[in-house]
């Protein structure tokens, strides 16, 4: 899945305009991070990719329906009480999966993100890194056309970093995308393209 963001300008009530993009494409396939300073809009504009708000001007093309989005945020919410595997097959009977495709959907996401192992585990006693894994083991399932990922790896140490962006790149397929605002040099350095917001501009580096 490829999108582009064309024209874009968007402002919050009463403020100058946080982002002016001319135009910005990702293909699909890739994995993309945004980079810049605290504040420089990048959760932004995530949320404007993912529709979670709408700019005043111009906008996403070719970007796939709200339901073929998934996320995954720096402080992710999990069920402790229930197992890491409870914990992804959740949404899937939600969606009305039946039991036999969500196992077989769940098991494949938690090998992909080095899960498998944890199973069994209540969620809520996983370490910060390993809670993270989860997270986009859950983004997995479904095989979402886009990944969008909001600081993944704000609060982890530099081996659950690395943990975190191999599982990431899990996400990615050549019919999937994946979006990471990041301040972290070693998770932009493992995407194949990097935009920094400069300015409310984004520039390719």
């Amino acid at each position: 899945m490829s999108l582009t963001i064309r024209e874009l300008v968007f402002a919050y009530p009463g403020q100058p305009a946080v982002l002016t993009i001319e135009e910005l494409r990702v293909e699909a396939g890739q994995m993309v991070a945004i980079t810049g300073p605290s504040g420089s809009g990048k959760t932004t504009l995530l949320q404007l990719i993912g529709g979670l708000l709408h700019p005043q001007q111009g906008g996403v093309e070719g970007g796939p329906p709200f339901e073929s989005i998934r996320w995954v945020f720096q402080t992710p919410t999990i069920l402790g009480r229930r197992t890491v595997l409870d914990n992804l097959l959740l949404g899937l009977h939600q969606r009305r999966w039946d039991q036999s495709r969500a196992d077989l959907a769940a098991g494949q996401a938690l090998v992909a993100t080095g899960m498998d192992q944890l199973a069994d585990r209540p969620a809520g006693s996983l370490s910060g890194g390993e809670i993270q894994r989860l997270q986009i083991a859950r983004a997995l399932v479904g095989r979402p056309s886009l990944v969008l990922a909001d600081e993944p790896t704000g609060q982890l140490d530099r081996t659950n970093t690395e943990r975190v962006v191999a599982s990431l790149a899990a996400l990615r397929t050549s019919d999937s995308t994946v979006i990471v605002a990041t301040h972290d040099p070693l998770v932009a350095d493992a995407c194949h393209r990097r935009f920094e917001l400069r300015n409310g501009v984004a520039v390719e580096v």
